[in-house]
């Protein structure tokens, strides 16, 4: 049955104001393709192919919307421990529905900026088109709109005798769409139709387990601006309370929100009025993690001295002096280890800094606490596979992660791969034990569960011949023959099998499991390998290296310059500049390619 009533071309065509192929495409050329670059999955063709067909991408998404046939497409969820067993819940929509759904969020944010009631209420969206001040990054939004949050939080200590943190419980989770929508057309001129359209999105990306009934509630968390930004509008009704009520101070970053107080009363008084004007909206305060802070206990919940310590040592050491900020490093973080400084208020945040510093100068860091972090610090994991990427994976530190796991530590999603994607790009130690080590790597967390298969095929990039590979394929194909995303990597295999003479084996397999998108991928490759129009497009992507990388290269980019090296037609200039700009893939270990000797 048709999706369309007699009236839907007056609505169609205001969703197309919105919704265009020009919009579209300017979307994903200053943030989506950044956005994916980066996702949570590494993509085995660094989303090289969908860069190529974007206009025909763009032209299929407006071609749903018109046709009223537009739905939301599978998406799936992953687990990201937050702390004791607890988990964020991610969502990981399609490329074609987080440029849509981005695409509707930018149309209105500017209007959203200009009508915040407070500005003490800091978020933007991220700026794409300049590179991480990793050193301060925050979880969402733009390094300068969390400085500035830093920054105003931080003078409250100096202002007020007492300065109130405090944490929405659950925020994303308890998201209501009604008052949502309520919000939003109350705070900008949004016609009918786009709310709707907007709505209708977020609502098929909810979380629907069980075939249970659809409840609109839930913001779907994306690693992508477009939730943040209705998350962020939807608390413009407090920031408009406590501007009237003239507190003292009072700063916001998403739901983390801080207010200064002079005494116990109208500490009470201010967390009274914020909790009662969110449970309006069915929110309330955590109870857990709001607090009422002397100017001591807030200097020392800020980490006052150790931020302005690690300011000092990098304007004076490490961006000066970086071998001797490689011996200060490791000395500091042991030092403030010891003195539980990472324990509580923002010390994880500090760790973070410590272990950035220490990338950038190649300090080495003690092992054992490394290994302490990853076991019982979620929040930190990341940073420290980052920083054993860097530094060098060795036997014992790929050896001490699987006793991380068989000891059961870890019951998140986002664990394996992350563990996964710093090995599979990461500096290893080059010889046969380290190999064998890994190799059992990939055999005990590989099972039909989604994510831990898809860590261990990227493992088996690098790291496996491509028969093992292929076998592990056979005996997991049920998993992977229907589903979009391990069908891509499935088919990014294919340089490695054409290298290890077994590409007919592999193509008989993928030809075999009908999956669309394994055989786009193996038919990507086929065309860089052997066609002259299809190297122009992503010669330019192979100029310079990528350093923040471990080896200069992220993995699928390695995958297709296999393909690009196998092309005959590349001229022998380009050629010859690959092989000079990617010369140290050479010296590392099981990251060479035989067509750059």
């Amino acid at each position: 049955m048709s999706q369309r009533s007699p009236k839907f071309f007056l609505r169609e065509k205001i969703i197309a104001e919105i919704v265009n192929l020009p919009s579209l495409k300017n979307t994903w050329k200053k943030k989506t393709h950044t956005d994916f670059r980066n996702f949570f999955l590494t993509d085995p063709v660094d989303h090289l192919d969908v860069n190529i067909r974007i206009d025909d991408i763009c032209n299929k998404i407006v071609t749903k919307i018109k046709s009223g046939e537009y739905s939301v497409s599978g998406t799936k969820r992953y687990l990201v421990e937050k702390s004791k067993g607890l988990c964020r819940q991610m969502t990981l929509p399609s490329v074609e529905d987080a440029l849509t759904l981005q695409c509707l969020a930018d149309a209105f944010w500017e209007e959203i900026k200009s009508k915040a009631p407070s500005k003490n209420a800091f978020f933007e969206p991220k700026d794409h088109s300049f590179a991480k001040n990793e050193d301060d990054e925050p979880e969402y939004g733009s390094v300068k709109a969390w400085l500035e949050f830093q920054k105003e939080i931080l003078g409250f200590s100096e202002e007020n005798k007492y300065i109130i943190i405090a944490d929405i419980a659950n925020y994303y989770d308890f998201i209501d769409f009604s008052h949502l929508r309520n919000v939003i057309v109350s705070t900008v001129t949004i016609r009918e139709p786009i709310i709707d359209f907007l709505m209708y999105m977020l609502s098929g990306m909810c979380w629907r387990p069980d075939y249970m009934p659809t409840r609109e509630v839930g913001m779907p968390q994306i690693d992508i601006d477009a939730p943040r930004l209705l998350a962020h509008c939807f608390l413009f009704e407090l920031d408009a309370v406590v501007e009237d009520m003239k507190f003292s101070n009072y700063a916001r970053f998403m739901d983390d929100i801080d207010a200064g107080a002079n005494d116990i009363a109208e500490a009470k008084k201010i967390i009274k009025s914020i909790d009662l004007t969110l449970q309006t909206r069915q929110l309330r305060l955590n109870a857990g993690k709001t607090k009422i802070l002397t100017y001591k206990e807030a200097r020392k919940h800020f980490k006052v001295l150790e931020n302005r310590v690690l300011k000092k040592l990098k304007k004076e050491v490490v961006d000066a002096d970086p071998p001797k900020a490689a011996k200060l490093l490791p000395k500091l973080m042991s030092k403030w280890h010891r003195r539980r400084a990472f324990d509580e208020g923002n010390g994880e945040k500090i760790l973070k800094r410590i272990v950035t510093h220490s990338i950038k100068v190649g300090a080495k860091l003690e092992r054992t606490l490394i290994y302490d972090f990853i076991r019982l610090r979620p929040n930190i994991r990341e940073s420290a596979f980052r920083y054993l990427s860097h530094d060098g994976y060795t036997v014992e530190d790929v050896a001490s992660i699987n006793k991380i796991v068989e000891e059961g530590y870890v019951c998140d999603d986002s664990f394996f791969i992350g563990y996964a994607k710093s090995l599979s790009v990461g500096k290893v130690a080059p010889t046969t034990e380290m190999l064998a080590e890994v190799k059992k790597t990939i055999t005990s967390i590989c099972t039909d569960d989604f994510y831990r298969l898809y860590s261990a095929l990227l493992l088996c990039f690098r790291f496996m011949d491509a028969s093992d590979t292929i076998q592990l394929l056979k005996k997991h194909e049920s998993v992977w023959r229907h589903d979009s995303h391990l069908g891509r990597l499935v088919g990014g295999l294919s340089p490695i099998a054409r290298r290890d003479k077994r590409y007919t084996e592999l193509s008989e397999l993928i030809r075999g499991s009908l999956n669309s998108d394994a055989i786009a991928i193996q038919n990507f490759h086929y065309s860089v390998r052997t066609e002259v129009k299809s190297l122009a497009p992503i010669l330019s992507k192979f100029s310079s290296q990528d350093n923040s990388f471990p080896c200069g290269i992220r993995l699928g980019k390695w995958l297709v310059l296999h393909s690009i090296l196998q092309n005959k037609a590349l001229p022998d200039t380009k050629r010859k500049k690959i092989a000079v700009t990617f010369e140290n893939l050479k010296s590392e270990p099981h990251f060479s390619i035989a067509e750059l000797s």
